[in-house]
């Protein structure tokens, strides 16, 4: 995409390539948690923990611009913030996507109507093990019993609301311990009409009790443990064939071969390459910390690049420390980064004058778009940037697309040049706006141009399936003479 993929001012570490503010935050309401699970190093990094204050919360919130997804979790359990349910009105009202990631055996039976009704869209429950004895060993509170009385409560507060929220899924941290499990757990799941069900390879990243020695070996999965897992997912996909398994790490996968698409790579990274994302991106992603503390992600939460009770957000998402933090990892000189299994990885090349859909997503496409799903249109977030070459002084943008209507009868597509607005294309009508059309460029140099597109409204696919907000579909952008 670069000619000097090196250089300071590249296109993936300027200001087009980061989204004005988080468009997804990860929330930590408390770093307190009555479990103990034999994985995790919440005690060890937090001691007793804190809550967050929900003043702090409050303007944390007040402070973003249309924010995509919250997820009000990090290392402790939030239902255990004494204003929790405060917490996810203040979420909820933003419009986002509120999620929240549970061990749910503790959570108060008498509020499960609540919970139901709180607006919350999305709740991940970790579920490691349905066998008793082997419960106590991995989380060392409360029991298997527990957990399924209130799983019981909350989908019986569902059918009782008649509400399809909030949205059930399941997380299995896989260790070689519980292997035997899954199969179990994803028969609960489907049992239960729960669709979904996560698989996290056990990460051992800071000092805890466990060595994991089965499990892991110099920060990567060996490749015995690797394989058994791979073989149980496997039967536990023929076997349960409604059920989605999803993998959180492409460590599972066979290496991408590396090209202009951005592929999950779990390899360091190669002579030439560039990451462009990761799954907690920090060109678009925070993380912020029960203290105040924004942190880059969660392999990297020891890396302070602000405090909020210092510093405004938007002071430091913008912000030097930011800043040299993304080009660190675009470039991967961030050995963390370099390493990290999460990484979205491409071979940069000089930027082309056109994209089009039927060719597939290329490194053209810098922030905002979801990965291509072989069909003939690239879908965009409401926020989207691009970058196409120019070979003439003057020259225009010709654009394919197509334009959701909004709910209220109304939406725009608007596009900007290097900071300068160049179109505004309504849909006033009820279906999808099929827009074929061409727009002067204001005069500039030669090389790289800069486009952010902006849609008025987000769409989101009926059937309630797919939780995306979608913007607009690309068919074929092209920067051609006058």
């Amino acid at each position: 995409m670069l000619q000097n993929p090196n250089a300071t001012d590249s296109v993936r570490t300027s200001d087009l390539a980061t989204a004005p503010l988080p468009r997804t935050l990860w929330i930590e309401l408390t770093s307190r948690c009555p479990f103990d699970c034999v994985f995790c190093s919440r005690a060890a990094m937090r001691g007793d923990g804190e809550h967050m204050d929900l003043r702090l919360f409050s303007k944390l919130i007040g402070a973003l611009e249309a924010p995509e997804v919250l997820r009000l979790n990090y290392s402790g359990e939030s239902t255990h913030h004494p204003q929790f349910f405060d917490a996810l009105r203040i979420a909820a009202a933003t419009h986002a996507t509120t999620e929240l990631v549970s061990a749910f055996a503790t959570f108060p039976l008498a509020r499960m109507e609540d919970l139901v009704s709180s607006g919350l869209d999305r709740l991940t429950i970790s579920l490691h093990t349905l066998d008793p004895a082997q419960w106590r060993a991995i989380y060392a509170r409360a029991s298997v019993e527990a957990f399924c009385e209130r799983m019981e409560a909350l989908l019986e507060a569902k059918r009782k609301l008649g509400s399809a929220k909030p949205r059930i899924d399941l997380a299995f941290v896989a260790m070689q311990r519980n292997l035997d499990q899954l199969e179990r757990i994803a028969a609960f799941a489907v049992a239960r009409g729960i669709e979904e069900l996560a698989v996290h390879p056990l990460i051992r990243r800071d000092e805890i009790r466990e060595a994991f020695a089965d499990e892991v070996e110099e920060g990567r999965l060996r490749e015995t443990f690797r394989a058994q897992l791979n073989e149980i997912v496997a039967r536990t996909r023929r076997d349960f064939p409604t059920l989605t398994l999803s993998l959180s790490t492409p460590e599972l996968g066979a290496a991408p071969e590396l090209g202009e698409t951005a592929q999950a790579s779990a390899a360091p990274l190669p002579q030439g390459a560039h990451i462009v994302s990761c799954d907690q991106s920090p060109w678009e992603t925070a993380h912020v910390l029960a203290n105040g503390d924004v942190v880059p992600c969660e392999v990297q939460d020891r890396r302070v690049l602000g405090r909020l009770a210092q510093q405004p957000l938007r002071e430091i998402w913008h912000g030097e420390a930011y800043r040299r933090f993304r080009s660190a990892c675009a470039s991967g000189a961030d050995p963390i980064c370099n390493a990290c299994v999460y990484k979205h990885v491409v071979m940069p090349r000089e930027t082309r004058s056109r994209v089009a859909a039927t060719e597939g997503a290329g490194s053209e496409m810098v922030r905002g778009w979801f990965p291509f799903d072989g069909g003939g249109a690239i879908w965009a977030q409401p926020e989207a940037a691009l970058v196409l070459r120019r070979a003439a002084r003057r020259s225009d943008l010709r654009l394919r697309a197509l334009l959701p209507a909004g709910a209220d009868g109304r939406n725009a597509l608007s596009i900007t040049c290097n900071g300068r607005e160049i179109a505004h294309v309504e849909n006033r009508g009820a279906e999808l706006l099929s827009i074929d059309a061409v727009f002067r460029l204001p005069e500039g140099p030669l090389g790289d141009v800069g486009f952010l597109l902006r849609t008025a409204r987000a769409f989101r696919p009926p059937g309630g399936r797919d939780a995306r907000r979608l913007g607009f579909a690309l068919l074929e952008a092209e920067i051609e003479r006058s």
